[in-house]
């Protein structure tokens, strides 16, 4: 039994509400898009005051396809409000329209399955729909002209753009020329640069075009989507939250020399740091769907997970951190979570997404951010808690192998969920307790029995009764197996869309009446 998600519901739906006067297109559309949402929301929070909140186990998993829909008009409404992104929606016209049929499927399948006692087909009227849909176009009308000039704005500064890329790409290419010249005319210079280099490929700062948008922010570092000049490559560049490398250099030459010397299919690939005057960054290779962490709950792209998909993930994960493990001498993690597990497409194959670790091994490096941005405490690692082994919370507890096998537990679970852990929680001291003793988030009826067995081994109390990560693997890999070659029936069908309100789990006829009822 869990309690409702309705306070991040509301939440939301609030804060649609205060954006919808700064909308500057399909206006109309939005604010019926919002009233549904509060037609939706108000039985249950009727309900929420009326009972004490004791929800059927399959009750959650609509409710949170209601937050995740919330969340994603909240996010669609943002855009239309966003003075450098509004017009760029209404003139891919196609798209926005789209994107409403959509939301609103959702939100009326979603009012369907929590049996509201709401008349569903009034509510989402198409011909309404439809009315809405020409009063915005009527106008979209009276504004071609400024959405015409906003996109020739936009084509402008695409325009500066390229011509400060080949400057980049100009200033990249002196450089290197005089680094090479002076190496040759001074020979203490040279011998001094070639004993830093041995340790990696140094990068400098001048042969990085780097994108503007953050793509990611991690507890020591900012991500940056990068063209590395020289090489016409794609990358991502971690920009280290740090200003003096003074205490820890040889640390960090160490740390970086160790990731930088590893090649492995699911390990991410370092290619080089970069190291100036108060300037310490880590590139990489860019992997495009982002984190695990992203796929699952940022929904940056519209990703279906099927049993296959899943365990192919897990098995790759625990591949990754069985080989930091068996590395001589042994690699381990300490901050296994799903925000540093990194996928792209595989192709065509049954291994559709491939699955990388990052940011291990940085221990040092990561205890010296903390220490320099000590005045930030949001920049610390507050996030790490909730994938932390309950050993990990006794004085002079050190990181071992099996604390590593817990994290992957959770993240495990986080995989078959789709949810944060211990997402039901907003004290972390509560967490606290409930891992000193033993408890553990709940695992949905709908999960296989072979895969929850999996969970529950990875993130045993005892340390010394969790599996290894071979032996994890020699499990996961088992069961990909039989899923491939269709010798498992589940009891739920395979297809599950993380994203769309059209997933096919069995949903109970009248979940809502189901609360304030225990078995």
């Amino acid at each position: 039994m869990t309690s409702l998600p309705t306070n991040r519901i509301v939440d939301l739906r609030n804060e649609i509400h205060k954006n919808l006067p700064q909308v500057h297109a399909n206006k109309v559309q939005c604010e019926r898009l919002c009233q549904r949402i509060d037609q939706l929301i108000e039985p249950i929070e009727r309900l929420e005051h009326a009972t004490s909140l004791i929800v059927r186990e399959e009750t959650r998993p609509i409710l949170d396809r209601l937050l995740q829909c919330v969340d994603d008009c909240n996010q669609y409404i943002e855009k239309l409000k966003t003075p450098e992104e509004w017009y760029e929606e209404v003139y891919e016209y196609k798209r926005s329209d789209e994107t409403f049929k959509e939301l609103n499927k959702r939100l009326s399948q979603i009012g369907q399955d929590l049996s509201l006692g709401l008349n569903i087909q009034e509510l989402f009227d198409r011909k309404q729909d439809e009315e809405d849909r020409q009063k915005d176009l009527k106008d979209l009308n009276k504004k071609l002209d400024e959405i015409s000039q906003k996109m020739l704005e936009k084509q402008c500064e695409q325009y500066k753009l390229i011509d400060k890329m080949i400057d980049r790409r100009f200033q990249s290419f002196r450089f290197y020329l005089a680094q090479n010249l002076l190496m040759q005319q001074d020979f203490n210079q040279s011998q001094e640069l070639q004993k830093k280099y041995q340790y990696f490929l140094h990068i400098p700062y001048k042969d990085l075009y780097i994108e503007e948008k953050l793509v990611g922010s991690g507890g020591f570092a900012d991500v940056y989507k990068a063209h590395w000049l020289t090489h016409h490559d794609q990358v991502a560049v971690k920009m280290i939250r740090i200003n003096n490398l003074s205490n820890i250099e040889n640390d960090f030459y160490r740390e970086i020399s160790t990731m930088y010397r590893i090649r492995y299919e699911n390990i991410l690939s370092v290619f080089g740091a970069c190291v100036e005057p108060n300037l310490y960054a880590i590139v990489v290779e860019y992997m495009p769907l982002g984190s695990l962490y992203d796929v699952l709950h940022k929904k940056r792209e519209q990703i279906s997970l099927d049993w296959l998909d899943r365990y192919s993930i897990a098995w790759q994960m625990t591949k990754s951190i069985n080989y930091l493990h068996n590395l001589n001498p042994m690699i381990l993690h300490r901050d296994i979570k799903s925000m540093n597990f990194l996928l792209k497409y595989n192709g065509p194959s049954n291994q559709k997404y491939l699955v990388k670790v990052c940011d291990f091994g940085l221990a040092e490096i990561r205890r010296e951010t903390l220490l320099q941005s000590a005045a930030f405490p949001s920049l610390q690692l507050v996030g790490s808690f909730y994938w932390k082994a309950p050993e990990l919370f006794t004085p002079h507890s050190r990181y071992t192998k099996q604390s590593d096998i817990y994290s992957l537990g959770v993240v495990f679970w986080e995989l078959a969920t789709a949810r944060i852990p211990w997402d039901e929680y907003e004290d972390a001291t509560i967490v606290l307790v409930q891992l000193k003793t033993g408890e553990r988030p709940t695992i949905p009826s709908d999960v296989p029995e072979l895969y929850k067995s999996v969970i529950h081994d990875a993130w045993h109390q005892n340390p010394q009764k969790r599996p290894t990560c071979f032996q994890l693997m020699e499990r996961l890999h088992k069961q990909l197996d039989q899923i491939e070659s269709s010798t498992i029936v589940t009891t739920e069908k395979t297809i599950i869309d993380l994203h769309s309100p059209e997933t096919e789990i069995e949903q109970p006829t009248d979940a809502l009446n189901s609360i304030g009822h225990t078995e």
